[in-house]
């Protein structure tokens, strides 16, 4: 139908022009002219019947046909369409024969490092914007001029942080990491690969993948939400099943009875699958949506654990930063204003946020999440001069990592994977994308003002009798925490009468007061002279001095230093007759 309609109105060589000079050839380059003068250092009008043939088979596939990455495979599609024209007649068998014997002889015309070569990926984002709203011949030949919000400074360093961490990584992992500003949308870095020029795929927005445990985030906003306090206790133990669902903690750990914000900061699967039981897969679904989440999402009990569909970092870092925003969720945008040819303004963003929550749970939700980064799975990605917020996530068999991470000015989520989604040996978010954010973050936050606190509000209002423990449940954790006690007052003796808490109450004295104890007991002499501690103190004599007792004392010395004065010689034997 599309074909028909231009038809009517352009002519087939003008559609076809229209599509040479706006189609992707690779390694950067948009347009046959474009394409000319970077593969070959000339203009398109200035092709050999073999170089215009490569180019012609370049588009089919732009990444895998790149003859600067993949030589071969651009010399085979070059073959085959210099077959085709020999086939169709536009050249003869002697010029064919000579065509295919010619190599590649590319001439590239190596890109500045400056202006939008600097960060291709989001310029290959704001690309995709333009032609959502623009035709492809305004966007390329109408002479725009576009403002955009990434700030090169932010994007190197995102660059820098995630290069360093790939060195450390197979060839295939990348890292991928996208930054926003909460209070406009604005994205602010965009690092979507590790080199455009060979692979232009933009991981920050192309993909979708499982964002593990990161979810979590958004039951703990949809409990609060429904006035369930953070300190509302679930069980950890490990495994749970919720219908055919077997959920087990990370590599298998056992947990015990826990508050809704313990298990946030441990990230337990088994608390938060007992969560997703009792509020139901589609409060996670829609918090998830309202705070920014744009992917399609099914309402699964796996959804708590990010196993119901696949997001990107871009969306992952706009839903988190909206808790960082009192709940106020600004869209994000690459664009701030478009001029025409003349300079007048064909577009101007306008910030205009929407309360995606209220301020209250936004703010409660925060607070729990900052203890994911003091002391529990994101203690890596811990600033001591900026506060942060967030959630780790890691995907069964470590295919994906993640840290969707957010200040009081910045989100950023960072994602580690394979796009071959295979096993990837210890890729776990805390471990390896913590460091990552961290590494980003420390620079980023140099452009703003440091060392403020996120927003504050009222405490919501914690109505909810919802309970997240079975009866059963209840009651194994009661007893769990009865043998806990149990444990503690077998150590412990409060009042130092010599018999532990746990004997007292047993035989239903007072273990704080050490003159009510069970049954009797050996007095206690201190000083070792055969008088009690107690009789001492009746007595007046110190308990704590052997020299000092009750009752009689030793006969008086009147010289110690002389032997005994009884005794007439010391040195002669007592018997008088030692050998008889």
């Amino acid at each position: 139908y599309i074909a028909m309609e231009l038809e009517k109105l352009y002519s087939k060589e003008e559609v076809l022009m229209m599509y040479l000079n706006t189609i992707n050839y690779g390694d950067g380059a948009y347009g046959i002219q474009s394409a000319a003068k970077h593969y070959f250092s000339k203009n398109a009008s200035d092709l050999t019947v073999v170089e215009a043939a490569l180019l012609c088979g370049i588009p089919q596939q732009p990444t895998y046909n790149n003859p600067v990455s993949y030589p071969e495979n651009a010399l085979a599609r070059r073959d085959l369409v210099l077959g085709r024209m020999l086939y169709n007649e536009y050249i003869t068998q002697e010029e064919y024969d000579e065509a295919i014997a010619t190599e590649l002889n590319l001439n590239v015309q190596e890109r500045p490092d400056d202006g939008i070569y600097l960060a291709p990926f989001f310029t290959s984002y704001v690309r995709n914007q333009l032609e959502e709203e623009f035709t492809s011949d305004v966007v390329f030949k109408g002479g725009l001029t576009v403002y955009t919000t990434i700030d090169l400074d932010m994007q190197q360093w995102a660059e820098d942080a995630c290069a360093a961490k790939e060195e450390t990584l197979d060839s295939d992992v990348e890292v991928s990491l996208t930054c926003v500003e909460p209070s406009t949308g604005y994205i602010k870095a965009m690092r979507g690969g590790k080199d455009y020029e060979t692979d232009e795929y933009n991981t920050s927005w192309q993909m979708h993948r499982q964002a593990g445990s990161c979810f979590k985030a958004f039951a703990l906003a949809a409990c609060i939400e429904m006035g369930i306090s953070p300190s509302t206790q679930v069980s950890g133990k490990s495994p749970v099943y919720i219908g055919n669902w077997r959920v087990e903690n990370y590599q298998g750990g056992q947990m015990g009875t826990m508050s809704l914000a313990q298990a946030t900061a441990v990230s337990s699967n088994t608390a938060y699958a007992r969560v997703v039981r009792t509020i139901g897969a589609a409060k996670v679904v829609d918090m998830a949506y309202r705070l920014g989440i744009t992917s399609e999402l099914e309402e699964l009990n796996a959804v708590v654990l990010g196993a119901a569909g696949g997001v990107n970092t871009l969306e992952m870092a706009s839903a988190f930063g909206t808790l960082g925003n009192s709940g106020v969720h600004n869209d994000t945008t690459a664009i701030t204003k478009i001029l025409d040819s003349n300079g007048d303004v064909l577009y101007e963003h306008q910030v205009d946020g929407n309360q995606a929550i209220s301020p209250e749970v936004a703010c409660a939700a925060t607070q729990v999440l900052q203890g994911v980064v003091t002391g529990g799975t994101g203690t890596s990605a811990y600033m001591n001069w900026q506060v942060a917020a967030g959630k780790t996530g890691t995907t069964d068999n470590y295919r994906d990592s993640w840290f969707c991470g957010y200040t009081p000015q910045l989100s950023t989520a960072v994602w580690i994977g394979s796009r071959e989604e295979r096993y990837i040996q210890d890729n776990v978010g805390g471990a390896n994308c913590c460091p990552v954010w961290r590494a980003f973050m420390n620079n980023a936050l140099s452009k703003y003002e440091t060392g403020i606190a996120f927003p504050t509000a009222n405490s919501p209002s914690y109505n909810s009798s919802l309970t997240f423990m079975t009866e059963e449940e209840k009651k194994a954790a009661e007893e769990e925490e009865k043998k806990k006690q149990e444990e503690k007052d077998k150590a412990t003796d409060t009042d130092g009468d010599g018999f532990n808490d746990f004997d007292e109450k047993e035989a239903g004295t007072d273990p704080n007061d050490p003159n009510d104890y069970p049954g009797p007991k050996e007095p206690v002499d201190s000083d070792g002279d055969g008088f009690s501690d107690a009789d001492e103190a009746a007595a007046g004599t110190d308990p704590n001095d052997p020299n000092s007792y009750p009752g009689a004392t030793p006969p008086v010395d009147p010289d110690p230093g002389d032997p005994d004065p009884g005794d007439p010689d010391p040195g002669d034997p007592t018997d008088p007759k030692p050998g008889s």
